[in-house]
């Protein structure tokens, strides 16, 4: 049979009663931390914050400091190879003799000298730790934590370059708004939903000058084309300008034309 380490239920508690998914990953982190440091610290090797954090895909340098004290603590308190026993719930069952605990009784009696030499060469190793899949991993579990105030800021620099562009009413930041702006954010950074939103409010191009005349409202440009827009939109300067034919006539703007009438 597998060895088994003990787990605090409080950690689990957390987990199963976390309201949201940011709360959640960041209590499945917590149990990882205690866990890890518990094995390593029981075993006697060596465990530093910068492995803590590594093993659980946090970047929290508290988080992985007071998960290793309180696995320190719990382990300094714990002088059985058995996890502490809640005897209100077992107080009708037998004693059970472990061979473990005998052993580990006699072990203690013995005199310092009689007792077997420690192989450090066997407990200071530690096991390679992959950081590129580490890397991953703390980045996907910090865009599942976008908060609303950053959110709340970005719109708001959104909106003063909408109103440098023209005299416009404000637009409040609806949930709908909010759940466009975190889904662009997780695959892209804030400067870059600023070049597009610039873009398509002062943009020449005739792409822009199309979303603009159409009233296009921010879910679309917010939307699931948002690379193409930006893609556009980080273009030099004189790409932008649409392609002509020799009799000036403007494909593009024919494609659109030949849209707004339905076709």
């Amino acid at each position: 049979m597998d060895k088994w380490l003990p787990v605090p239920e409080r950690l689990v508690r957390d987990i199963e009663t976390a309201p949201r998914a940011d709360k959640r990953a960041w209590a499945i982190a917590s149990l990882v931390i205690w866990m890890m440091a518990f094995y390593r610290l029981r075993r006697g090797d060596e465990c530093s914050l910068r492995d803590l954090r590594s093993w659980s895909c946090s970047n929290s340098q508290s988080r992985a400091k007071k998960g290793k004290a309180d696995a320190q603590s719990f382990l300094d308190a714990w002088t059985d190879p058995r996890p502490p026993v809640d005897q209100s719930q077992t107080s009708r069952r037998p004693p059970v003799d472990h061979p473990q605990t005998r052993g580990a009784q006699v072990l203690s009696e013995l005199p310092k000298t009689s007792r077997p030499p420690v192989d450090r060469s066997q407990t200071t190793r530690r096991p390679p730790v992959d950081q590129s899949q580490t890397d991953h991993a703390r980045s996907s579990l910090q865009s599942t934590s976008t908060s609303t105030s950053t959110i709340s800021v970005l719109w708001g620099e959104l909106e003063t370059i909408r109103k440098a562009a023209g005299p416009c009413r404000a637009w409040r930041l609806t949930a709908q708004r909010k759940k466009q702006i975190k889904a662009r954010l997780s695959e892209h950074q804030p400067e870059d939903l600023k070049t597009v939103w610039a873009w398509w409010l002062t943009s020449d191009h005739s792409r822009a000058r199309f979303l603009r005349e159409r009233d296009t409202t921010t879910t679309t440009i917010l939307g699931a084309k948002f690379t193409d827009y930006l893609e556009l939109a980080e273009k030099p300067a004189q790409q932008q300008k649409p392609t002509t034919t020799g009799s000036g006539h403007d494909p593009f703007n024919a494609w659109l034309e030949g849209d707004s009438n339905g076709k």
